[in-house]
């Protein structure tokens, strides 16, 4: 059975085609622009702070519901075939990578932000966003969002960049222009300047993680933690 580079060695799995990379960003991305426009709905009757955080919810649903067409159902995938194996290196090694990566991130972020004039405004950058604050307004709203935020989103996403995306592109070129070209891809759909700077080396470091454990769950850990630390800074700016 071919595998792909990023699990050679380990348990095979099925090397992504350039079909599965369409799909997967196709339909998971699409899916979460469609779920969370579908919750215009309630709009309605909301008020807007709240439309937020429901508009979340339905990004979040629509994306795994985009995911199950595109890889489970299409493709017959299971836990396995996505990514979700015994990671080859011990788990206690992301007790200082994810740490550490966070860390570098935000040095590499400021240093290039101040360089090329990106850096955030103090003023602005703890204000809350509808979302954030949508999820305050209501108890069951911050758990659900909270697990939305915190654990879906980066499985979603970990699953399409990095087992989808720089596992086609591991088997195309090599593995230095995978992992950029993978972490561009990712930081380009978070839109605002300083946020793709964070993202992007964010996105370096979860490549890495993926190639060196080889499974997704170490890149997930990376990105859940950033995510709930995030969620929680935001969060007490309300309080």
């Amino acid at each position: 059975m071919t595998t792909t580079p990023a699990t050679a060695g380990a348990t095979a799995l099925p090397v992504p085609t350039g079909f599965d990379v369409v799909w997967a960003l196709g339909a998971g991305l699409g899916g979460m622009l469609l779920g969370a426009l579908a919750a215009a709905v309630p709009a309605l009757l909301l008020d807007g702070a709240r439309y937020g955080a429901l508009a979340l919810v339905g990004a979040v649903a629509g994306g795994v519901l985009g995911l199950w067409l595109a890889l489970v159902r299409r493709r017959g995938w299971g836990w396995r075939e996505l990514g979700f194996v015994t990671p080859r290196r011990s788990a206690w090694h992301l007790l200082w990578e994810v740490p550490a990566a966070l860390v570098v991130g935000l040095v590499c972020t400021a240093t290039l932000g101040t360089l090329l004039g990106l850096a955030p405004d103090p003023a602005s950058s703890t204000e809350p966003d509808v979302i954030t604050q949508g999820l305050a307004s209501s108890p069951w709203l911050l758990v659900v969002g909270g697990i939305c935020v915190a654990l879906v989103i980066p499985a979603v996403e970990e699953v399409i960049f990095r087992r989808v995306l720089l596992g086609w592109l591991l088997t195309k070129v090599p593995v230095v222009v995978a992992v950029l070209v993978a972490s561009a891809v990712f930081a380009a759909v978070h839109l605002l300047p300083v946020a793709v700077l964070y993202v992007f080396f964010l996105a370096v470091s979860a490549n890495l993680l993926y190639l060196w454990h080889r499974s997704l769950w170490a890149p997930l850990a990376l990105h859940a933690t950033n995510n709930a630390l995030a969620t929680l800074i935001t969060l007490a700016a309300l309080t």
